[in-house]
């Protein structure tokens, strides 16, 4: 039975008028992420949203990524904020073990 367990190197980002991408730990199959503060808009197609194209995630969404077998969308993640001030996100990693 595969385990999921917690890496190291959780991440809090400002999200800005620039996109930005996630510095993802070697081996993470899994993450949550978590609005702050501002709305974003964000694609993990490896392509940059902009202020008003992309997934909407208002402050207090979590956006989960669960046993997704590969590291690809998270590696293609890129936010934006959709209007002032600057957002933040939280972000855990996660991988599973006993696969």
């Amino acid at each position: 039975m595969a385990t999921l367990v917690a890496l190291p190197g959780n991440q809090t980002i400002t999200v800005s008028s620039t996109a930005i991408s996630l510095t993802v730990p070697g081996g993470a199959m899994a993450a949550i992420i978590t609005v702050e503060d501002a709305s974003i808009r964000w694609w993990d197609d490896e392509s940059s949203p902009t202020s008003s194209a992309g997934h909407l995630a208002t402050s207090g969404t979590q956006i989960i990524y669960a046993d997704i077998g590969t590291d690809t969308l998270l590696k293609n993640f890129r936010a934006i904020k959709a209007d002032p001030p600057d957002a933040t996100i939280q972000v855990s990693y996660y991988i599973y073990r006993g696969v």
